[in-house]
């Protein structure tokens, strides 16, 4: 059974967030799916530096899709720190 951990938001994930609100109008119900997945199963996101790790939501009508930038904060928390649209090349899609 997966450890199911709280999620934290420091205060620059909540000041990003609330600019991105205006280009991504579903931005709630967008993370909602990969705040369960941070929650759950935390340990199975890329390590990008450190303990920082990152996890990858999909686009969909409204929202485009994201990148969140969260650490493991201890056994039973995770910490969201950064949000932000993923680039995207016309030729390739998403990079």
């Amino acid at each position: 059974m997966a450890r199911i951990r709280q999620i934290a938001y420091d205060q620059t994930f909540l000041d990003q967030a609330a600019l991105l609100q205006p280009d991504a109008r579903r931005l709630d119900e967008l993370l909602s799916g990969v705040l369960w997945l941070i929650a759950t199963h935390a340990e199975d996101c890329e390590i990008v530096e450190r303990n920082l790790r990152v996890a990858f939501t999909d686009p969909f009508p409204d929202a485009p899709a994201m990148r969140i930038y969260f650490t493991i904060t201890d056994d039973k928390t995770c910490t969201l720190h950064w949000v932000e649209h993923l680039p995207v090349d016309e030729d390739e899609g998403y990079i």
